[in-house]
């Protein structure tokens, strides 16, 4: 349970900024990875019985940018059906609208058609980063504990 001081001190300090939230996110990522790669047992249904769910919240979110590069790679190599150019199209779409989410990512108020996407595309991101801090061990295991 948090004490008294807790909160008096949490009100104190605004939210963390964004690079901080990212860098954060992207060291739990990294713990994920490295979790999945050390307890290869959690992707094993016969001897996780909460498999589903480590699959599908965890394993899907790692997977993320692989489905973003997949469909934007078959629907490019399949652009020469009218179906596709349509997909394609969507596609193109929404990552414009995520670069148009950075773009006003600090202005005082949000559109949601502009920072949805810019959030799922950061998210992305982070992942990328996430795994490369773990491929290339740079993941610290040690908390860093709040500033």
């Amino acid at each position: 349970m948090n004490s008294e001081s807790d909160i008096t001190v949490s009100a104190k300090y605004p939210g963390v900024s964004a690079r901080e939230e990212f860098i954060r996110k992207a060291r739990t990522i990294a713990g994920n990875f490295q979790l999945f790669a050390r307890e290869r047992w959690l992707l094993n249904p016969a001897r996780n019985r909460l498999w589903l769910q480590t699959v599908s919240h965890k394993g899907l979110r790692l997977t993320t940018p692989l489905f973003h590069v997949g469909a934007f790679a078959t629907n490019l190599s399949l652009a020469a059906s009218p179906l596709y150019r349509w997909t394609l199209a969507a596609q193109l779409l929404f990552y414009t609208a995520a670069l148009a989410g950075y773009a006003l990512r600090h202005h005082r108020r949000r559109v949601p058609l502009f920072s949805v996407p810019y959030i799922v595309c950061l998210l992305a991101t982070t992942t990328i980063v996430g795994f490369l801090r773990f491929a290339t061990r740079r993941h610290h295991v040690t908390w860093d504990g709040a500033a």
